[in-house]
């Protein structure tokens, strides 16, 4: 029975299609960044949502070039900070932050694949109930990583 155990596992991992993802190389070797249009109320929020995508790609194996035939572009359509938790004197202790992002890849000035992705985060805001600009760029640049991670994963996924 053990070693039926066994051989099913094997042939389960090596036989069969099933692809890991992590350790997939991707179906392209670069990609340029393209525009990322964003929102009046987050200024700044494209160009951290960039260098996001930048680097996460790179650290893949991808290279960024501007002349590349793939190009990733995005907009971002909302982003919300809003109180979920109040203190017995109406301060926020603890915030909600959303980013909803549509992010296209282009070939030719024709779209090859869209998807939409959102992501929110809850913040606690402990003895200081002001959530201010440090705390507002860090928490938007960890959702813009995680954004960046899948987005990653997704167009490996529907690209093979």
């Amino acid at each position: 029975m053990r070693k039926l155990t066994i051989f099913l596992l094997f042939s389960f991992l090596f036989c069969c299609t099933y692809n890991w993802v992590g350790l997939s190389k991707p179906p392209f070797n670069e990609l340029s960044l393209g525009p990322i249009e964003g929102l009046q109320e987050e200024p700044g929020l494209e160009s951290t949502l960039k260098e996001s995508l930048r680097h996460y790609f790179q650290s893949k194996g991808i290279n960024i070039r501007e002349e590349a035939t793939l190009r990733l572009e995005g907009k971002i359509k909302e982003e919300k900070i809003y109180t979920i938790a109040r203190d017995p004197n109406r301060l926020s202790r603890q915030v909600r932050v959303f980013l909803r992002v549509w992010f296209s890849l282009v070939k030719d000035e024709k779209p090859l694949w869209e998807t939409e992705l959102k992501r929110d985060k809850l913040l606690n805001l402990g003895d200081s109930p002001i959530l201010d600009q440090e705390k507002r760029r860090r928490i938007l640049s960890e959702l813009c990583d995680d954004l960046s991670q899948e987005l990653y994963i997704r167009l490996i996924l529907s690209l093979k």
